[in-house]
C-alpha cells in the first residue's frame, strides 16, 4: 500500500466530490435491492392472495403503498446511476489531473534529468500508461469494495427485519468473501499483473524503436527478424492478457456461485422459517432476492482487482520518475547576480572514462571576452556548457559567477545573465515565430525578421507560403539539420544576455554558410561575453583566446 500514498493523499483534495460519488454509488445498490426484494414481495404477496381468494378465503392486500414504493425504488435507481456517474467521473477527471500536475511538478525539479527522458516517444507513451492505469484505484478498487461491504450490511440489516438468524448467515457469508474477491484476488493476480504491465512497457518500446530504426534495420537486413521477434514478444504478451483474463473470469464464476449459492441456502433456510410459521410466504421469497440483488455490488470486484498488480506498479514506476533531486540544489543568498558576470569554471571534475573527462579543470571567461574552446568528441566540451548554463552539476568543483558560487544565485536570474546554445538544442512542434519567443516572448514581428536576417533563414522563411507561422513540426523534422541549427541559434540571441555560450553552432552548415551567420550575429553579440565550443577553430573567427582541449580535460 506505501505506493500508494502519495496518490491516496491527493485524493484528500476531493474528499467531498468523492464522498458524495460514494453515497450515490451505494444508494444505487440499495435502490437496486429494494427494488427486487419489494418487487419479488409484491409479486408472491399477490398470488398468495388471488390463491385465497380461489379457494374461498376472505383475503386483502394493499396494492397503493408496494407499487408506490417499486416506482420510488426504480426512479430512485435511475436517478442515483445518472448523478453517480456524472459526480464520479467529473471527479476522477479532476484527480487525474492533479496527478498529472503534481507528477510534472516533482518531473522538473531535475530539469536537465527530465528534459533527456521527456524527449523519449517511449518515456511518454508509459507516464501517460500509468497515470491512466490510476484510474483504477478509485472508481474500480476503493469505491466499489465499499459499496459492496454497505450493500451486505444494508442486506443484512433488513432480512434481520424478519429473520434475525439468517441476517448472521448473511454476515458470515458476504463480508469474509468480500475479502476474498477483493484481497484475496489482489495477492493472487499481483505478480502477474506487474509482469504484464513491464511486458506492455517492452511492447511498446520495442515498435517504437523499429518504427524509428526501420531505414537502418532494412540496410542491415535484419528488419524480418526484428519484426520476427516483435511478433513473438506481442503473441507472449497476448498470452499474458489471456491469463490475466482467465484470473478475472475464473474470479467472476467463483462469485456468482458464491452469491447463488448462498441464495439458495437462504430460500431453504425461510422455507423451513415459513413453515414453522415465522414469516410470510411473500417474506419467504424476499429473502434470497436481497442477497440476490447483491450481485450487483459484488460481480465488478474480481475483474478489478485482478488489475491491482498493475496499478501498484504504475503507481510505483510514477513515484519513482517524481523521486528525482534538483540536479543543482540553490543555496540562496542576498546577493544579486551582477549584470554582466565573470564566468569561471573553478576545480571541475567529470569522473566518466578513462582517463576522467576532467580532473581538476579552472578557466575564467571575463566580460566581453571571446573564447573558443576547441577539442574532439568526448572532450568535455558540452559538459562545460552544461554545467554554465546549470542543467548538470559536475562530480566535482563549481561554476562561479564574480568568485561566488552559482548554486547562491536564483536558477531565474542565472539564466537571464547566461544564454546557452545546446548540443542537442530542441525544436517544438509549433511555429517559426513560437520556437523564436522561446527566447524571448515579447519580441515583435520586426525583431523575429531581424533576428532570422542575422542567421541567415530570412530568405527561407519569406519564401514559405505561411512565413512566420510557417510550423517546423516534431524536433523541427521540417527544416534541414543546418537550417533547425541556425533557428535555435537565433532563439539564443533574442534572449539578450551579457554571456553566450554557443555549442557547435555551425553543425551542418558548409563554410560559406558558417562565415554569413557568424557576421550577421556581430551586432547581436556586442559587448557579449562569447564561449564558442568547436571541433576545430575556424579561420573566419577572431578569438580573444583559442583553448584546445585534450584527453582528461588538459588545455
Amino acid at each position: 500500500m506505501r505506493e500508494f500514498r502519495p496518490w491516496l493523499r491527493l485524493l484528500q483534495r476531493h474528499r467531498r466530490q468523492l464522498a458524495a460519488g460514494l453515497v450515490l454509488m451505494a444508494s444505487t445498490l440499495m435502490a437496486g435491492l429494494g427494488l427486487l426484494a419489494l418487487s419479488g414481495w409484491f409479486i408472491t404477496a399477490t398470488a398468495i392472495t388471488a390463491m385465497a381468494w380461489a379457494a374461498g378465503v376472505n383475503a386483502s392486500l394493499n396494492l397503493y403503498a408496494p407499487g408506490g414504493g417499486i416506482r420510488f425504488f426504480a426512479l430512485a435507481r435511475t436517478a442515483s446511476r445518472y448523478f453517480e456517474r456524472l459526480v464520479n467521473h467529473d471527479a476522477v477527471l479532476r484527480l487525474l489531473a492533479d496527478i498529472r500536475v503534481e507528477l510534472f511538478r516533482k518531473l522538473l525539479r531535475a530539469e536537465a534529468y527530465s528534459a533527456k527522458r521527456l524527449g523519449s516517444a517511449a518515456f511518454l507513451n508509459r507516464l501517460v500508461s500509468d497515470v491512466d492505469t490510476l484510474d483504477n484505484l478509485y472508481l474500480r478498487q476503493i469505491a466499489p469494495p465499499l459499496v459492496a461491504l454497505a450493500g451486505s450490511l444494508g442486506a443484512a440489516g433488513l432480512i434481520a427485519v424478519f429473520a434475525p438468524a439468517l441476517s448472521l448467515v448473511v454476515l458470515a457469508v458476504l463480508v469474509p468473501w468480500l475479502g476474498v474477491v477483493t484481497l484475496g484476488m489482489a495477492w493472487w493476480t499481483r505478480r502477474h499483473g506487474a509482469a504484464e504491465m513491464e511486458a506492455a512497457e517492452r511492447l511498446r518500446s520495442h515498435a517504437l524503436t523499429e518504427l524509428e530504426g526501420m531505414a537502418e534495420l532494412s540496410a542491415a537486413g535484419r528488419l524480418a527478424h526484428d519484426q520476427y521477434d516483435l511478433l513473438a514478444e506481442e503473441h507472449a504478451q497476448r498470452n499474458r492478457q489471456m491469463q490475466q483474463e482467465a484470473s478475472a473470469i475464473t474470479g467472476q464464476a467463483l462469485n456468482t456461485l458464491v452469491i447463488h449459492l448462498l441464495v439458495v441456502a437462504l430460500l431453504l433456510f425461510a422455507s423451513q422459517a415459513w413453515q414453522a410459521n415465522q414469516v410470510s410466504g411473500a417474506v419467504m421469497v424476499l429473502i434470497p432476492l436481497v442477497v440476490m440483488a447483491l450481485s450487483e455490488g459484488f460481480l465488478p470486484l474480481p475483474k478489478a482487482f485482478v488489475r491491482w498488480g498493475a496499478t501498484e506498479a504504475a503507481a510505483g514506476r510514477l513515484n519513482a520518475e517524481g523521486a528525482a533531486e534538483p540536479d543543482l540544489p540553490e543555496q540562496l543568498s542576498e546577493m544579486s547576480l551582477p549584470e554582466h558576470p565573470t564566468l569561471t569554471w573553478s576545480h571541475i571534475r567529470v569522473a566518466r572514462g578513462v582517463p576522467a573527462v576532467f580532473d581538476d579543470f579552472s578557466l575564467s571567461v571575463l566580460p566581453g571576452e571571446r573564447l573558443v574552446i576547441t577539442g574532439a568528441s568526448g572532450s568535455g566540451k558540452s559538459s562545460l556548457a552544461s554545467f554554465a548554463a546549470r542543467l548538470t552539476a559536475p562530480d566535482g568543483g563549481q561554476v562561479l559567477a564574480n568568485g561566488h558560487d552559482g548554486a547562491m544565485f536564483s536558477l531565474t536570474e542565472w539564466r537571464e545573465r547566461i544564454s546557452v546554445l545546446t548540443q542537442d538544442a530542441h525544436l517544438f512542434n509549433e511555429s517559426i515565430a513560437a520556437n523564436l519567443r522561446v527566447g524571448n516572448t515579447g519580441a515583435s514581428d520586426g525583431q523575429l525578421w531581424r533576428v532570422l536576417e542575422a542567421v541567415d533563414l530570412a530568405p527561407l522563411v519569406a519564401s514559405l507560403d505561411h512565413g512566420l507561422t510557417t510550423s517546423v513540426g516534431e524536433g523541427g523534422g521540417q527544416l534541414s539539420g543546418g537550417e533547425g541549427r541556425r533557428l535555435a541559434l537565433a532563439r539564443v540571441l533574442l534572449r539578450s544576455a551579457p554571456v553566450v555560450i554557443l555549442d557547435e553552432p555551425f553543425t551542418g552548415l558548409d563554410g560559406a554558410t558558417a562565415t554569413r551567420v557568424w557576421n550577421g550575429i556581430q551586432p547581436w553579440l556586442n559587448g557579449c561575453s562569447v564561449v564558442l565550443m568547436l571541433h576545430d577553430s575556424m579561420p573566419f573567427i577572431e578569438a580573444d583566446r583559442v583553448i584546445p582541449l585534450t584527453a582528461g580535460g588538459r588545455m
